[in-house]
């Protein structure tokens, strides 16, 4: 009985907390810690096989440069066929290959991921969906979507996209917390039905 209420009330509740928090930390920081991305990516890999504990372990705590990181790609293909779950494999190889070609942080690929362990491929949709859709009303609302064509341009050719003043927060889209967003409505969605 304390178990099922554990899962039923207990883990979405601390998992949305989770998301508050990083949400929280996006918008006043511009970083998140790594607490939160950690009790995130245990809650999500909580029935998973091992080998996916193993590979976010790896990429948690080994110290990679960006390029670096690029080598565990065949691995995560390879458990993604192995324990038939391609939903967090698409989340985890395009979150890594968007960190190490500078598109994104870290973060953002955690948060991605974590999406698409604990709510699957609705997960990964859901998280595609918000951040594009946010992405593109924060150019909108920047009166910056025509530099979109050259950005698109930069991102087709694997460069990464050139911006004034690399990592401020003026010129970046906050995708932690609209990964966040997404994850809290999950969540919410997850505890009432």
């Amino acid at each position: 009985m304390t178990l099922s209420l554990l899962t039923t009330w207990g883990l979405p509740g601390i998992t949305g907390l989770c998301w508050l928090g990083v949400a929280w930390q996006d918008l006043r920081k511009r970083e998140i810690a790594l607490l939160p991305l950690i009790a995130l990516s245990l809650v999500a890999l909580w029935g998973h096989s091992p080998l996916w504990w193993v590979v976010v372990a790896v990429t948690f705590f080994w110290r990679w440069n960006r390029q670096g990181s690029l080598i565990l790609l065949p691995l995560i293909f390879v458990v993604g066929w192995v324990t038939q779950e391609y939903a967090p494999t698409m989340a985890l190889v395009g979150g890594l290959t968007a960190w190490a070609l500078g598109w994104w942080g870290g973060a953002d690929g955690v948060l991605l991921t974590v999406l698409a362990l604990r709510h699957g491929l609705t997960g990964l949709l859901a998280g595609a969906v918000v951040t594009a859709v946010f992405g593109l009303a924060f150019l909108m609302a920047r009166r910056k979507l025509l530099t979109l064509v050259p950005a698109l341009a930069d991102v087709f050719a694997a460069r990464p996209v050139a911006l004034t003043g690399p990592g401020s927060p003026q010129n970046e889209m906050p995708a932690a917390t609209v990964l966040a967003a997404a994850g809290l409505v999950l969540e919410i969605v997850l505890l009432l039905f």
